[in-house]
């Protein structure tokens, strides 16, 4: 067992994390409404455990759901330690079994797939914060670029310098907001139904999301003053989506 610091919405959470997934190099993030979900990144690129993912999204047959729904190029295999008990001296009883791990491309088509009311909520939950963390400031990794706190002095410390990274980071998303706001080549999808006397409404947003990766097209943000941060997509995605 050992102790994890988590800077999570500008507050500093301390966990216990259990030897038989730090044995894995597995993370798990915990949502009151969707569950558990496991993760682990390599070579700068997240995974997720795939029947974590499913189950949140509420499908009947998680299993059924990967085969139908992802890419069998973005599943990989990983060996995870899972606690299966405890032994007589009290340890815990550790046993590695096969799980597969999905890319970010294959939530999203687990995401447009699912019937779930509040897959938005989920696919918030997943990209607005535990991935933008787990890349830009390593936060949520086993090992990032911070030593692990020995003290709570130390985590107010490591909380102060990521609270600056974070409005560093705003400042920089706010001065690109306007020059992509006016983008010939991006659009939010407001913006796209307003210039084409569409309701926005009518722009299913979980499709636009799957085309820009089927598309290979990063999906971007800009600062909005009604919602805080919203997606903006390619033009070449909203030509491909009214074909």
């Amino acid at each position: 067992m050992f102790i994890k610091y988590i800077i999570r919405s500008n507050m500093l959470v301390v966990e216990k994390v259990s030897s038989a997934l730090e044995m894995s190099g597995i993370m798990v993030y915990e949502h009151p409404l969707f569950g558990k979900v496991r993760m682990y990144v390599e070579n700068g690129k997240s995974w997720f455990c795939g029947m974590d993912i499913a189950t949140s999204l509420q499908y009947s047959n998680p299993s059924k759901a990967i085969i139908d729904h992802c890419k069998p190029a973005s599943i990989t295999i990983r060996e995870v330690g899972v606690q299966t008990g405890l032994k007589a001296d009290g340890t815990p009883a550790i046993q590695m079994k096969s799980m597969k791990f999905i890319s970010e491309g294959n939530i999203y088509r687990l995401i447009t797939k699912s019937q779930m009311p509040k897959a938005d909520e989920f696919e918030s939950w997943i990209f607005d914060e535990i991935v933008p963390s787990v890349v830009n400031t390593g936060s949520y990794s086993l090992h990032s670029q911070y030593n692990v706190p020995q003290s709570f002095g130390e985590a107010l410390m490591l909380a102060a310098q990521q609270q600056m990274k974070i409005e560093e980071q705003q400042k920089q998303i706010e001065q690109k907001t306007e020059q992509l706001d006016e983008s010939k080549e991006w659009y939010s999808i407001k913006r796209w139904a307003k210039e084409h006397n569409m309701n926005w409404r009518s722009i299913n947003w979980r499709r636009m999301k799957a085309l820009s990766y089927g598309l290979g097209y990063e999906i971007k943000k800009i600062f909005d003053a009604n919602y805080g941060q919203v997606n903006i997509y390619h033009i070449n995605v909203f030509k491909t989506y009214f074909k």
